[in-house]
């Protein structure tokens, strides 16, 4: 029961934020996830696109994402993952290590061409993938990108 009356009250803090500031992308990706806790995945993923819409960086694309991997809405994420590695493999935003993106492109069980396709025309995009294939062991695909890469790169 206390758990339930904790919920509530986070529920009711994070609407009376938004009611404050609407445009809260934080409030709403925490008010979603607690949806979604809560089996209310309609409301939830609502929520989560808004914030996306509304904040058009990485954490609430790839919280959306993942919201679309956990509740086995694929065709949903596939876009979202564009966002996430479009947003991610800017030149000035070399920072971010991707693999957590991958990982969860290769726990679809997807065809890794399907995965490619999503990669960014972009050296420091096409590199970022490279190594992570080789990291992680994905040696035929690594082998299969490899010409793409070194073209890619020596332009």
């Amino acid at each position: 029961m206390e758990d339930a009356s904790v919920a509530e009250r986070a529920q009711r803090e994070l609407r009376d934020v938004l009611r404050i500031d609407p445009r809260d992308a934080e409030a709403m990706m925490k008010l979603g996830l607690l949806m979604e806790s809560q089996g209310a995945r309609v409301g939830a993923e609502e929520l989560l696109k808004r914030a996306a819409s509304v904040d058009r960086t990485f954490k609430p694309a790839w919280t959306l994402a993942n919201f679309y991997f956990r509740n086995n809405q694929e065709n949903e994420m596939w876009p979202e993952i564009r966002k996430v590695l479009e947003i991610t493999t800017k030149p000035n935003l070399l920072f971010f290590d991707v693999a957590v993106v991958y990982d969860l492109c290769w726990k679809t069980g997807v065809d890794a061409k399907r995965i490619l396709a999503l990669v960014p025309e972009r050296p420091a995009a096409m590199l970022s993938y490279f190594y992570y294939l080789g990291s992680q062991r994905h040696l035929v695909a690594a082998r299969a990108r490899a010409p793409r890469s070194a073209r890619l790169c020596a332009s």
